[in-house]
């Protein structure tokens, strides 16, 4: 089992069960494991592994839109959330978000972004606040983006 030393300064979110402490990435997966009959990850096998492929690149990636836009849940910043927006790159990871949001909304039929609610949702909650607190709305409106646009 994973664990990492809590006495050291981290960028990592973890929970702690008995002596481990569990990263984001792998609480999703012992989640999963512990409570199965909540289906934290989609049943079908394609379906898990496309959300757990994007999963893998909110988790690594996006790192332009990260360092532009802290994340701060107190804060509301628009202005911020505006200049942001005037960098490539960050423009960049913005729109492969909405691409992958609108492709997951498409492909599966929403509310969620494999139907029902998932950790792929809530692996994208960070990105929602970040858009929520800059005053970012998403570039294409849709029923299938209820969801989110309400979320930030």
């Amino acid at each position: 089992m994973f664990s990492i030393d809590p006495t050291q300064q981290s960028s990592l979110h973890a929970i702690r069960h008995r002596d481990a402490y569990l990263a984001f990435f792998l609480m999703t997966r012992y989640l999963a494991e512990r409570f199965p009959d909540k289906a934290l990850w989609p049943r079908d096998a394609n379906k898990r592994a496309y959300a757990r492929s994007i999963c893998a690149e909110m988790h690594a990636g996006f790192n332009h839109l990260r360092r532009v836009l802290h994340l701060d849940i107190c804060a509301r910043e628009s202005v911020a959330g505006q200049r942001a927006l005037d960098i490539a790159e960050v423009r960049r990871d913005v729109q492969s978000i909405e691409q992958i949001w609108e492709r997951c909304m498409m492909k599966y039929d929403g509310p969620f972004l494999f139907g029902k609610f998932s950790m792929a949702d809530a692996y994208f909650v960070p990105i929602m606040l970040r858009f929520g607190h800059t005053g970012y709305r998403l570039r294409r409106k849709s029923s299938r983006t209820t969801w989110i646009e309400s979320s930030v």
